[in-house]
């Protein structure tokens, strides 16, 4: 009556309705078995509606009012899943393009599978979606074996676009299937003139289709399928077909037969691919690329891990990346222009280059990547101009040909719908294919949809584009020759094409071939590229130079710059964003700790721009949100999320002093403050539980995603919260409230330590656990107790010792080859604590260490996730990674200089090993700290310690000067003048001094 039925692209795997009957879990009689969940802030009602032919549907009207978040529609059920299945429903709507999901629950409610379409536009007439288990994978839980008995189902509507909608679903149906078994069966061929057919014996599910043509391939064809050899669907008819071998993805094909129909088309294979290859358009280039020569595809498409690096301005609206071969990206999830050099005889690439990394200057974001093939090298340098709402990348590719013989051949600047983003990276903006449905090259560049993506400031000697079935791209460059059309559009929207630029090379002569990629808006005239590169320098040299460093551990200086520079640029606006692809969103916890390492480094107008931006974010309740992007707050509960804005507005007010501002968002973190407070762990719950008075569980920690847990990181976060709106309240004068939140942080003290005790002797453990319930070790957790908690006199010395030796011990174990080496450079952070615990040598040690795993190496940045084979491919969560990057600068000023919370003392030099004080020693300069600006030099000279200090501020505890040498000083000296004093630290209240301590 129904059928047949329209598709949902990526959720519908039949168009008919299934030929036995299902059994219907819910006709929607009425609606009293489901229950709305929207997330805080969203709007959801839940109505009965006429579903078709007079059943019954479930009607979802949502308003996301400004806000990210979800809405959910749920009911309980007692059901247990078949070997086999497929769950069907009908669904019809309308409202903006958001996340759809169906989840499965079990009845613990812990552990979560789903089927999920990340944007779905609702249908406008009743349309069948069908499910198979295959394609229901786990979501998240404790456990992640296939469920078995399910607790509840739920709908759930994402924020995409967000907006207002409605959607009704009906005939919620689930129909066992028989097992799902491998085809194990001989094909047979048969052909005819114009055509090739294979009969498979049986109906098989399939994902593509790969055609091996005998000879030339024809200029058209038709691709059909079958299930009984007399009806026939028509799977793609092709035009203009090219190459060898035709790839055509068919998702969730099901028939026998397959059969190949046009004028001279002479099939040598026939074979039907596996039902992954349909999958994804990665899945077809990656399958593309493994059988063709190694270099003719990114690396990442053949399971090889390649690096890239940040091209932008600071605070665009978008950024590049480059990649360590020289490819670069137009934008977030844009095509990129990878090059490639013609000798005459072959097309040299990657995979037939040396390549290396440099930056210019000592650590600016402004890269080059180079390829050497003996005597003749390809140098790619880029750097981001123009403004923060059109942003450009600008591109120079310099051919040199360094000594031997004269050069000719080709520059082909090949675009192809790949982004340097690559394929394993698939959270946020997934990486891999970036699709091209129409391209046009003209003698100004390249138009891609219409939209000029490449400015060729160096006219080209030709161009040329190609649809996919035309066949590789590289197979024409190969040759020396262009696609012959200036412009295609191609249904697989996988189109490809290039510049060329002739060469004629003497020895010892370089060419430069110059490309502009706009980011997006109009942009004015640029001036030439070597104009627009001494901007850049004089730009980014007056950004990382405020603070003036120099030590003598190779590239730690440098580094500093380049992090500090890349935090800046992944920045969108005012939001400071952790990465620009996979985490182009603004968490708080991560924007708290780089607005604390910008504070410090001279950018104290990027954290108040950055507060300022995300206050006006916060629920009126004063919960926190972890998170906000374009669709709002994120409602998820994450309660570190309230201590960091509160210490963030607090790290502002002591380096700024600026009373109006801290005053003008003051009522935000009192609230924030006053939420803590109120959701604290009730006192009189179970006896025995050691969160009492804790924050509520959540999944703030990343290991405590599959389920929440009363995380200490939560609590350690919390606490210092309380404490700075108690600094707060004092700097704007107000006493009672001062005093308030000190008995607050105080008894929220007592309790973290209480529930610490516990949770050792529950577990039995000797060391500060990550949470109550596992007792687990997470020494990158327990940093925060330090830095910025300032808990170190307060928590149990030897736990906090045995925390941090642990730790070194199994870095150290790593570090020597056991395990497979894998972890995450959150890990910086750590070295601070080192500082803390006055073990400089550590400190030392641990930075060399980190220093030495930088990805590349020479570009001074560092992935989410590290494996101790650079090559092997992985989800790295996103490079640069500009939280891991605040964790490196924040921690090696810390080994400079530290705020010790008990006294109010400065310390410095605690984490300055004894080595750095050779030769010259280390200088530093300019370091913002609260009321003014520190420099010193350190260095030794035989058995003493010079200090020379420049500042214009003094804590109330003083300058504390730490002995860096074994034992202790017994004399010491400031500006010629003996002084009292002796053991491991001299403390001194004027600058500027010239300090001598002597053994």
């Amino acid at each position: 009556m129904f059928h047949p039925l329209p598709a949902v692209p990526g959720l519908v795997l039949a168009a008919t309705l299934p030929a036995a009957p299902p059994t219907v879990l819910d006709a929607f009689p009425d609606v009293k078995a489901w229950s709305a969940a929207p997330s805080d802030g969203v709007r959801l009602d839940l109505s009965r509606a006429a579903g078709p032919e007079g059943a019954g549907a479930l009607r979802m009207a949502w308003d996301f009012q400004g806000r990210a978040g979800y809405a959910a529609a749920r009911r309980k059920v007692a059901l247990r899943l078949p070997a086999n299945y497929e769950i069907s429903f009908l669904v019809r709507g309308e409202g903006l393009p958001n996340g759809l999901e169906f989840k499965l629950v079990d009845p613990s409610g812990d552990n979560v599978w789903w089927v999920r379409k990340p944007t779905f536009a609702f249908p406008g007439q009743w349309t069948r979606v069908v499910m198979k288990k295959r394609h229901v994978s786990f979501a998240w839980g404790p456990g992640g074996a296939d469920p078995g008995v399910i607790g509840s189902l739920e709908w759930c509507v994402v924020a995409g676009q967000g907006g207002r909608g409605w959607a009704e679903f009906a005939g919620l149906s689930i129909r066992e299937l028989p097992p799902e078994r491998p085809y194990a069966g001989t094909p047979r061929a048969t052909r005819g003139p114009g055509w090739h057919q294979v009969d498979f014996g049986e109906t098989r599910p399939f994902g593509g289709v790969r055609i091996d043509w005998a000879g030339r391939a024809p200029a058209a064809f038709v691709l059909k399928g079958s299930g009984d050899g007399r009806t026939w669907t028509s799977l793609r008819e092709a035009k203009g077909a090219g190459g060898a071998t035709a790839w055509i993805q068919a998702p969730e094909a099901e028939y026998r037969y397959l059969r190949v129909e046009g004028p001279g088309a002479a099939v040598r294979a026939l074979e039907a691919l596996p039902l992954a290859f349909g999958s994804s358009p990665n899945a077809l280039v990656e399958a593309v690329a493994k059988a063709a020569p190694r270099g003719d595809y990114p690396r990442g498409f053949i399971g090889e891990q390649g690096w890239w690096t940040l091209v932008g301005v600071d605070g665009g609206r978008d950024c590049g990346l480059l990649s360590e071969d020289g490819a670069l990206e137009a934008g977030k999830a844009r095509p990129a222009v990878e090059p490639f050099l013609w000798d005459g005889a072959r097309l040299l690439g990657w995979a037939q280059a040396e390549s290396s990394q440099s930056l210019a200057g000592d650590g600016l974001p402004i890269p080059t990547a180079t390829r050497r093939m003996g005597d003749l090298v390809l140098r790619t340098t880029a750097y981001g101009a123009g403004t923060l709402d059109a942003p450009v990348l600008r591109c120079r590719y310099q051919v040199s040909r360094e000594g031997g013989k004269p050069f000719k051949g080709a520059l082909f600047l090949a675009l192809r719908p790949f982004q340097v983003n690559p394929p394993a990276q698939f959270l946020g903006v997934p990486g891999g294919v970036a699709p091209i449905r129409s391209l046009a090259f003209d003698g100004q560049g390249a138009l891609v949809e219409g939209r000029r993506l490449l400015v060729a400031s160096t006219r080209p000697d030709g161009y040329g584009a190609k649809a996919f079935m035309a066949g590789p791209l590289l197979d024409d460059l190969r040759q020396g020759r262009l696609p012959a059309a200036p412009a295609v559009t191609d249904p697989d929207a996988l189109a490809s094409g290039a510049l060329r630029y002739d060469l004629d090379l003497a020895p010892g002569e370089t060419r430069e071939i110059c490309i502009d990629l706009p980011l997006g808006g109009e942009t004015g005239p640029l001036p030439s590229f070597q104009a627009g590169l001494e901007a850049a320098t004089r730009f980014w040299e007056d950004r990382l130079d405020r603070v003036k460093l120099d030590l003598p551990v190779p590239g730690a200086a440098a580094t500093l710059r380049t992090c500090l520079a890349h935090i800046l640029i992944s920045r969108q606006g005012p939001a400071l964003r952790p990465g620009t692809r996979s985490y182009a969103r603004s968490w708080i916890r991560d924007g708290a700790m780089m607005g604390a390492a910008l504070l410090r480094l001279g950018h104290a107008q990027a954290a108040m721009d950055y507060l300022a931006w995300y206050a006006p974010n916060l629920f009126p309740d004063g919960k926190v949100p972890c998170v906000v992007d374009e669709r709002g707050s994120d409602p998820v509960p994450e309660n570190d999320s309230h201590g960091e804005f509160i210490h963030l507005l607090a790290e502002i007010g002591r380096f700024t002093g600026d009373r109006a501002f801290v005053a003008r968002w003051w009522p935000q973190a009192q609230a924030a403050a006053q939420w803590m407070a109120r959701h604290r762990e009730a006192a009189d719950g179970p006896q025995g539980e050691p969160w009492k008075g804790l924050m509520p569980r959540s999944i703030s920690h990343e290991g405590y995603s599959a389920k929440p847990m009363h995380s200490f990181w939560d609590d350690f976060w919390a606490l210092r919260g309380l404490k700075d709106a108690a600094w707060i309240a004092a700097f704007l004068g107000q006493g009672e409230e001062a005093a308030r939140w000190e008995r607050e942080a105080l008894s929220f003290r007592q309790d973290v330590q209480r529930a610490l005790r516990e949770t050792q002797a529950r577990h039995g453990i000797d060391f500060l656990p990550g949470c109550v319930e596992l007792g687990d070790f997470d020494a990158t957790s327990t940093t925060i107790a330090l830095l910025p908690g300032g808990e170190q006199a307060h928590l149990p010395a030897e736990a906090l010792h045995r925390t941090f030796d642990r730790f070194y011990a199994e870095v150290m174990r790593r570090r020597k080859g056991e395990g497979d080496g894998r972890y995450t450079p959150y890990e910086l952070r750590a070295v601070g604590a080192y500082a803390f615990l006055g073990q400089p040598e550590r400190a030392g040690e641990m930075l060399e260490g980190y220093l030495a795993d930088r990805r590349p190496l020479a570009w001074n940045q560092w992935p989410e996730v590290n494996v101790r084979n650079p090559r092997q491919s992985e989800y790295l969560g996103d490079l640069p990674h500009a939280w891991v990057g605040s964790d490196y600068l924040r921690s090696l000023l810390a080994m400079l200089l530290l705020e010790r919370e008990s006294d109010g003392a400065w310390v410095l030099g605690a984490g300055v090993p004894e080595a750095w004080l050779a030769n010259e020693g280390l200088a530093l300069a300019g370091l913002r700290v609260p009321g003014g600006q520190l420099g010193w030099r350190l260095r030794r000279e035989g058995g003493r310690v010079l200090w020379d200090l420049e500042g214009d501020a003094v804590p109330a505890g003083g300058l504390a000067l730490r002995w860096p040498l074994a034992g202790t000083f017994r004399r010491a000296t400031v500006d010629g003048h003996p002084v009292a004093g002796e053991g491991k630290e001299l403390i001194i209240k004027r600058l500027p001094a010239r300090v001598v301590m002597e053994p």
